[in-house]
């Protein structure tokens, strides 16, 4: 995102372009691992619930619930509209470089926010296979 802003100030337009046009290559393989991810995440918490005492399950459930809401939801709720509201957009518009400007932050915020749910998922399911 730093290397498209700094891009943005010189060429708004064709930087709006390019994010759009990167929106658009929904890679079957990336979305199958994605989506995939949660829906191993929710049958291993399914399974962790018959006994949901065990440090082990509460880590696995914690683990899938925190990659579930924190990446996918977050990704649903949060940055897919922000990334359609940018496709929407008019590159030759002048009001398109501040809506970059506002994508940007708030696209990046919620992108953080995906990162350390994935990376917190990941730590929790580690720690509940060392356990084991």
């Amino acid at each position: 995102m730093r290397a498209l802003t700094r891009h943005a100030l010189f060429w708004p337009g064709l930087t709006l372009l390019l994010l759009v046009g990167l929106n658009g290559l929904l890679n079957p393989g990336f979305l199958s691992l994605f989506v995939g991810t949660g829906a191993v995440g929710a049958v291993v918490a399914a399974i962790s619930l018959t006994d949901p005492r065990e440090p082990e399950a509460i880590l696995r459930i914690a683990g899938a619930a925190l990659y579930l809401i924190g990446t996918l939801v977050v990704t649903g709720v949060r940055n897919v509209p922000r990334n359609d509201a940018l496709a929407k957009l008019d590159p030759a518009q002048p009001e398109s470089a501040a809506a970059w400007t506002t994508f940007v932050r708030e696209w990046s915020t919620w992108n953080t926010v995906r990162t350390a749910a994935a990376a917190a998922a990941a730590a929790a399911f580690t720690i509940a296979l060392a356990l084991e």
